[in-house]
């Protein structure tokens, strides 16, 4: 009788790791150690293997933080839903509103990850998303020269919020004002206690600032002239 091969004892029928299944760990780690800490030997060590094993799927470390901005970045690609072909098209401002929306929740569960995002270890690998959210905007009636610093922009923002919620602060870092002393500080702080609700805020004065560049005929010679 033949034997079955689940008995045989050496290499598993199924490989023990995937990228998927490293990333998802890795993502684990940073999520609760921090970035700092985070190498290549200590996932391997959670996930119960060898640091060359890791190695067999990931160039370096680099190579594995830009896999772990990825796997963010592909969470708020699932909560920001792209125009599709064929439906009708999203004013641009609303689809800023979107984009900033999503990103600040997916990040924001992950703000670890923000470093590697500010980096922009991930944008090499997601060119073609950017092209489609270009011509989403474009279709929006965004001038599309000014697409790119748009979103260049609205990332940036949301990452600076996310990376001032983690302090935790008081007061946004100025400590515990006296509210006799700094009376309309005090009330600044109470109408917009939140940095979700300053950020909308702050994504609303990017809008506005992209809607009185965009009647400029050419947005570039316009700044060059500015400065």
């Amino acid at each position: 009788m033949p034997q079955n091969p689940r008995n045989k004892v050496g290499r598993p029928i199924k490989p023990l790791l995937s990228r998927s299944k490293i990333l998802t760990a890795g993502l684990e780690l940073v999520d609760s150690e921090g970035l700092s800490s985070f190498s290549v030997q200590t996932l391997a060590d959670k996930l119960g293997v060898t640091g060359p094993s890791v190695y067999h799927y990931f160039a370096d470390r680099d190579d594995l933080l830009r896999g772990l901005g990825l796997l963010v970045l592909r969470e708020m690609r699932d909560l920001h839903d792209l125009t599709g072909d064929g439906a009708a098209p999203r004013p641009w401002q609303d689809w800023i509103r979107d984009y900033a929306d999503a990103f600040y929740a997916a990040a924001s569960r992950h703000p670890n990850t923000v470093p590697i995002l500010l980096a922009r270890q991930t944008h090499g690998d997601s060119a073609d998303l950017f092209e489609i959210a270009l011509n989403d905007l474009a279709r929006g009636g965004l001038d599309p020269r000014l697409g790119l610093t748009a979103l260049d922009v609205t990332e940036g923002v949301v990452l600076a919020w996310i990376s001032f919620d983690q302090a935790r602060e008081p007061n946004w870092g100025y400590g515990d004002l006296d509210p006799q002393r700094f009376p309309m500080m005090a009330a600044v702080f109470t109408d917009l206690d939140t940095p979700r609700e300053r950020l909308k805020l702050s994504i609303e004065a990017v809008i506005a600032g992209f809607e009185a560049l965009s009647g400029k005929a050419s947005p570039a010679r316009w700044w060059r002239r500015r400065r």
